[in-house]
C-alpha cells in the first residue's frame, strides 16, 4: 500500500492512498481501519495506535482514496497506518507507515461578544469571545490615551477581566489584544462603553457595535437574573481532539452564589471538575462577581457522547446554600462514530475478552491439573505411610 501525505494546514493533514481491491484490484474492500499517533508507529504493533475513525467508503481498487484528518495541533508530527478488510472478514496486512506535519499557526484571534457587564460602583467586568485559547489584556480610559490596564496570560476562549476606578456617568475608552500560544496577536479598534449614573449593581450588559457577534443573538449577553447559565469551551465537541480539558463558566445570579458545595458539581451526573485550587478563593470570586470557572477532562467529556448523535447537551448540576440548581448548554459533536462502528468495536472488545479469559482459562486448569497430579501422588504417599509396620 502507498500511503502518503498528500496536503496539509496548521490543523489539517490530508492522507492519500490507492485503494486496493476485493480480489487484487477488481471491486473493492468493504471498510478501512485508519490508525494515527503523535509519536513513531511499529506496524508490528499497530493494534495499539489509536483509531482515527470516520474512514471514507472504499473506492474501486485502482482509485486514489483521500481523507482529511481535522482538529490537528499546529506545528506537529503525525504518523499514519492503516488496513483495509473485504467483504468475506478477510484482513489485509497494515499498510506502510506515513508521517506529517502540520503548518505552523501563523491565523490570529477573532473577536465575537464584546461586551461590558456587572456594573458596580466603580468597577465592572469586560468579557468576550475569542475563535481559539488566547490571552486577555484590555487598555481603558477617559481619553483614547487609555491609562489603564487589566490582564491575563491564559490561553482561553471566554475571556473576562475586571475594569476598576470607573466614574460614574463617564464615557470610556478601550481597547482588546489577544495572543494565542504561537504569539500570533489581535487588536480591536477603538471602542466606548458608558458607566451608570448610580452606584447600585447591576448586571446589564453593553455590547460593542463595533465587532457585532458571530452566528449568536445579543440577547445571550445578558446575565439572568433569575436562573443560572452556562457556557462550555469550545462550543464544538470534537471526538478527535487531543485537547486536554473542557471550560465551563458558571454564572450564578446573586440570591444562589453564595455557599456552593463543589463536591457535588457534576456534568450530566457523572463529570467531576478539576478543583485544582483553593476552594474559598473559588467562593469568593463567584460570590463577589457571580461567575465560577470550572474546567473539566475533555476525555471524560467526549465519553458520555453516544453514537450517531451530531449534538449533546451538557448539564451541569450542584447544590448552593439555597438549594440544588441546574444549567445547561447544546455543544455540536463532530468525527462521531456510527452505531455500527461503535458496535463493531464492542465487539472487538468483547472478542478481546473472551480471548483472553480463555487463556486464563486454560492455564488455571493446567495448574489444577498440576495439582491434583500431584495431590494423587501424595495421597499414595499418605497411604504407603499409613501402611507401614514397626518391625
Amino acid at each position: 500500500m502507498d500511503l502518503r501525505i498528500e496536503s496539509s494546514t496548521d490543523s489539517t493533514l490530508t492522507l492519500a492512498w490507492t485503494a486496493p481491491g476485493d480480489d487484487g484490484m477488481s471491486g473493492s474492500v468493504s471498510q478501512y481501519d485508519m490508525r494515527m499517533d503523535t509519536k513513531t508507529i511499529d506496524p508490528l504493533e499497530a493494534l495499539l495506535a489509536p483509531i482515527i475513525g470516520g474512514e471514507p467508503t472504499p473506492l474501486p481498487g485502482g482509485e486514489t482514496q483521500r481523507m482529511t484528518v481535522t482538529g490537528l495541533t499546529p506545528s506537529t508530527t503525525y504518523w499514519f497506518i492503516f488496513k483495509s478488510q473485504d467483504r468475506s472478514g478477510n484482513v489485509s496486512p497494515f499498510s506502510n507507515v506515513a508521517q506529517g506535519t502540520t503548518a505552523l499557526d501563523t491565523t490570529p484571534p477573532t473577536f465575537a461578544q464584546v461586551r461590558i457587564v456587572d456594573f458596580s460602583g466603580n468597577s465592572a467586568r469586560i468579557a468576550w469571545e475569542s475563535g481559539e485559547p488566547a490571552t486577555s489584556e484590555v487598555n481603558y480610559g477617559t481619553s483614547e490615551a487609555y491609562g489603564l490596564y487589566a490582564s491575563s496570560n491564559s490561553l482561553v476562549k471566554e475571556h473576562s477581566l475586571p475594569l476598576g476606578n470607573l466614574a460614574l456617568s463617564t464615557t470610556y475608552h478601550y481597547q482588546l489584544t489577544s495572543k494565542d500560544i504561537f504569539q500570533n496577536s489581535t487588536r480591536t479598534a477603538d471602542m466606548t462603553f458608558i458607566t451608570p449614573a448610580t452606584s447600585t449593581a447591576t448586571s446589564t450588559s453593553q455590547e460593542s457595535k463595533i465587532l457585532p457577534p458571530i452566528g449568536k443573538s445579543s440577547a445571550t449577553n445578558v446575565l439572568s437574573k433569575d436562573f443560572p447559565s452556562v457556557n462550555f469551551s469550545p462550543k464544538t465537541l470534537n471526538l478527535k481532539s487531543k485537547g486536554k480539558w473542557i471550560t465551563v463558566v458558571l454564572r450564578m445570579p446573586n440570591n444562589q452564589s453564595i455557599g456552593i458545595d463543589f463536591d457535588t458539581l457534576r456534568v450530566n451526573g457523572k463529570v467531576k471538575p478539576a478543583l485544582d485550587v483553593n476552594r474559598a478563593k473559588m467562593q469568593n470570586t463567584l460570590t463577589r462577581y457571580g461567575t465560577l470557572w470550572l474546567k473539566f477532562s475533555r476525555a471524560e467529556i467526549a465519553g458520555l457522547v453516544p453514537p450517531d448523535t451530531k449534538t449533546l447537551t451538557l448539564a451541569l448540576t450542584g447544590t448552593a446554600k439555597t438549594g440544588p440548581f441546574n444549567a445547561s448548554e447544546t455543544l455540536k459533536v463532530e468525527h462521531n462514530i456510527t452505531k455500527a462502528e461503535w458496535e463493531r468495536r464492542e465487539e472487538m472488545k468483547r472478542k478481546a475478552f473472551e480471548t483472553n479469559k480463555q487463556k486464563r482459562v486454560t492455564a488455571l486448569e493446567k495448574l489444577i491439573a498440576e495439582a491434583m497430579k500431584r495431590l494423587a501422588h501424595l495421597q499414595s504417599q499418605l497411604e504407603k505411610v499409613k501402611g507401614e509396620m514397626y518391625q
